[in-house]
């Protein structure tokens, strides 16, 4: 890219990937800053890369378990990252390969305490890639509801790791991927995933002291579908799964796309909607 692309003259670069590709993105962003010169400003942007470890050692992690609504991607991820720990951040191999678990590295919980490259992290509580059975007309929601906190609790402490150089644009819509510009934080009117990339991109890597706050985590809110709502009150975080375009513009989509390919075929009955 440098030599053919003209990428050795450039003065801002976004390493970006979503899904997989953004956990490649993670993986790679403090290696690929190395190539440029010092004053070339790098950041990462991560899209939808992150899938839970489960069966954690962790006894005070309540959350160390999937229910059977979602799926257990770990057990099959695991065994297929036995081999390539060679490819993950030298960081984070050396603070956990005393205990021989350096696979940890390729799960996002792990490895973003050992980025050094400023990176954002786009990221829904509710990632249909990990859901297999989801009924959109179940007002309480209870195992998405918890999955969607298992989510929240992980990155937090994964950010509260950092140095406060990264950011994180957290939302309640059923997606995976697919929202870049759909979605707002603070209630409607608010930044969008775009403005807030840039607004912390120049807070944090430009080192302008610009943009909507000094703030390096955004949620995703919703505006009450009732026309006599007024005041905060109708700017509230959403704390279950948003099935209506009021909150999610692009729900149909999503939707469509998880149950070709994500849901469980056997139980498609569930998600009607």
């Amino acid at each position: 890219l440098r030599s053919n692309a003209g990428m050795y003259v450039a003065e801002e670069v976004v390493v970006s990937g979503c899904s997989a590709g953004g956990l490649a993105a993670a993986l790679n962003v403090d290696r690929i800053r190395e190539v440029f010169p010092a004053g070339t400003k790098v950041a990462g942007l991560f899209d939808s890369g992150v899938f839970l470890h489960w069966a954690r050692d962790d006894q005070e992690d309540l959350q160390a378990s999937p229910g059977p609504n979602i799926w257990p991607l770990s057990e099959s991820l695991r065994p297929a990252f036995k081999g390539h720990e060679a490819r993950a951040p030298r960081a984070c191999r050396d603070a956990h390969e005393e205990h021989g678990d350096t696979w940890k590295c390729f799960f996002m919980e792990y490895l973003l305490p050992h980025i050094s490259t400023p990176s954002f992290i786009l990221q829904s509580r509710y990632d249909t890639s990990n859901i297999r059975i989801a009924d959109v007309d179940d007002p309480v929601q209870r195992e998405l509801r918890w999955f969607g906190e298992a989510v929240d609790r992980r990155l937090s402490w994964a950010m509260s790791m950092t140095e406060g150089q990264h950011g994180l644009f957290l939302d309640s819509c059923f997606h995976h991927c697919m929202s870049w510009g759909d979605l707002q934080a603070d209630g409607p009117g608010g930044p969008t995933q775009p403005e807030v990339f840039a607004a912390w991109w120049n807070l944090h890597v430009a080192d302008q002291r610009v943009g909507y706050r000094p703030s390096s985590r955004w949620d995703h809110v919703y505006m009450s579908s009732d026309p006599d709502c007024t005041g905060d009150d109708c700017h509230l975080p959403l704390v279950s799964p948003c099935f209506s375009e009021n909150c999610c513009p692009e729900l149909d989509t999503h939707l469509s796309f998880w149950k070709r390919h994500f849901s469980d075929p056997s139980l498609s009955y569930r998600v009607e909607t």
